[in-house]
């Protein structure tokens, strides 16, 4: 009787059942990372996100740009603005670290004066991917459609966390 079908079904179980405990949901479209050590993928994975998107969010007009990956990250920038002019500024990058694939940004004000310390950024872990998809901790990409980006943010007001949403266009590749 060959019992290596039967192991292999456990193992694929149970990795599948390690994987399924070290995420649970945060809001509607995000995720949690419930451990330490963020998921690790080729950065290729994430060249659905390469190209300039414009849309909406936060009250306001959005911009976001990325490059493929290249150099060991994908660099991005994004900015909000409305008639009064931009609001913000944020330069992102994704990257491969000892802990995993991690997303890090850096917020700016209008005159480029940074809201972080100099040496702190704010830091999303890798918690899951799908085709088109990544699921850092606390912020979704997803390219539901080859020429539509929905973002999704979960955002502490209050202590309560709520879910900020925004919806772009791909303008070029």
């Amino acid at each position: 009787m060959n019992r290596l079908p039967n192991f292999l079904t456990l193992a694929a179980t149970f990795l599948f059942a390690v994987c399924t405990l070290a995420q649970s949901q945060n809001t509607a479209n995000t995720l949690r990372l419930d451990t330490d050590k963020a998921v690790s993928v080729p950065l290729e994975h994430f060249n659905f996100l390469a190209g300039s998107w414009q849309g909406t969010g936060m009250g306001g007009q959005v911009e976001e740009i990325w490059t493929k990956a290249s150099g060991g990250s994908l660099m991005g920038a994004f900015r909000l603005f409305d008639e009064d002019g931009t609001s913000f500024y944020e330069f992102i990058h994704i990257l491969e670290t000892d802990q995993g694939v991690v997303l890090q940004l850096k917020h700016f004000n209008p005159d480029l004066t940074g809201w972080e310390e100099k040496e702190d950024y704010v830091s999303f872990p890798l918690v899951k991917v799908e085709k088109n998809a990544a699921y850092f901790r606390g912020l979704t990409y997803r390219v539901p459609e080859p020429d539509r980006l929905e973002v999704y943010l979960a955002l502490r007001r209050g202590g309560e966390t709520q879910e900020v949403s925004f919806t772009f266009d791909r303008v070029s590749r």
